[in-house]
């Protein structure tokens, strides 16, 4: 009777020492915990139902505005990968030449507000380790999710979040312009009058806007690339001249448009040493922007990603790279396509 006893007491301590394991309850608003941007970047809510706020923009969570600024000039910023969970594993999925796909699809309908056009959101859903070899991106040691379709590194660093529920915003957030960013989020500068490249870079605009005003292919072709420039560049560029959204339009037409020739610069204004240095190369690249607007000088772009030509743009801008390799000068110029930098603050 004892023995029975014994058995019996061994048998239910074993039992309440193993219990069933409870299924994990579904991430759902009611239920998630609300934390901040940084406590996912800390690794504080690892595997835990979150609900953040931020800004999302192809497949990232940014703090705020002057994250995708800063990003841009190269300052290291910690951002969070957003992805959703596929609903039915074994379905089909299309994927494009820049979509990796790994445990989650990257291509989701849910995300389609807001993947080209940033928005303020709310999400909630599985905080998470971005997972080794599934994704591309930069180091892993300076950034917590990269500018690559699904913001982590390629060697699995940074943080990620597995939507579930969103609530976005019914505005974009928009683009910011010289008069109300941070003089440290301010990626373009104005070349200096006095810098040998200055009348170079202007003389080239100069032809670039006559052969463009011309409305003549045979006139600007040959500045875009000539016989390098594929047709499908060609038709961009024709198709951007004779769009009546599109800013060259309205550029081209005006009588004495406003005209700035900017260099682009990383981590912080050049300095003298910077200035001299480029004095002597011989190649450079700037970025000619013209407006029709009075007040052009606080409208330019901050950051050569909004200089895209976009419809409702206040100016129009061609990007030229110059070379006086063997001390004879020759330039390209480029136009850049619309869609890749924040919408047009509205006026």
């Amino acid at each position: 009777m004892r023995n029975l006893l014994s058995a019996a007491m061994i048998m239910g301590a074993a039992a309440l020492a193993s219990p069933a394991t409870a299924a994990e309850p579904e991430c759902t608003p009611e239920i998630a915990r609300a934390v901040t941007p940084d406590d996912i970047i800390a690794q504080r809510v690892d595997g835990q139902c979150v609900t953040v706020g931020g800004i999302a923009w192809r497949r990232s969570l940014y703090p705020d505005v002057a994250a995708i600024y800063a990003e841009r000039r190269g300052v290291p910023v910690k951002r969070i990968a957003l992805s959703t969970r596929r609903p039915d594993p074994k379905a089909p999925i299309e994927v494009s030449p820049d979509t990796t796909v790994g445990e989650f699809t990257l291509q989701s309908e849910q995300w389609t507000g807001f993947e080209a056009v940033p928005r303020r959101v709310t999400v909630t859903g599985k905080a998470g380790r971005c997972r080794g070899g599934a994704m591309r991106g930069g180091e892993s040691d300076q950034l917590i999710g990269y500018r690559s379709f699904s913001g982590c590194s390629s060697s699995g660093g940074g943080m990620s979040l597995v939507g579930v529920a969103t609530e976005v915003a019914a505005f974009p957030v928009t683009r910011l312009t010289p008069a109300d960013a941070r003089p440290d989020l301010i990626g373009l500068s104005p070349l200096a009058p006095e810098s040998v490249w200055t009348p170079r870079f202007a003389a080239a605009a100069d032809a670039v806007f006559a052969a463009l005003a011309s409305g003549r292919p045979e006139r600007w072709k040959p500045l875009f690339g000539g016989p390098w420039l594929a047709s499908a560049d060609h038709q961009r560029i024709a198709a951007l001249l004779n769009d009546k959204r599109a800013p060259f339009r309205a550029v081209l037409r005006s009588e004495r448009p406003s005209r700035a020739i900017f260099g682009w610069h990383f981590y912080g204004p050049p300095s003298a040493a910077d200035r001299l240095a480029s004095e002597a190369q011989e190649n450079a690249e700037a970025l000619v922007c013209w407006s029709d607007r009075a007040d052009a000088a606080r409208l330019w772009p901050i950051a050569a990603f909004d200089a895209d030509n976009a419809p409702g743009r206040p100016y129009a801008c061609v990007r030229i790279t110059y070379s006086m390799g063997n001390g004879k000068p020759s330039w390209r110029a480029y136009v850049e396509e619309p869609g890749s930098g924040l919408p047009e603050p509205k006026r």
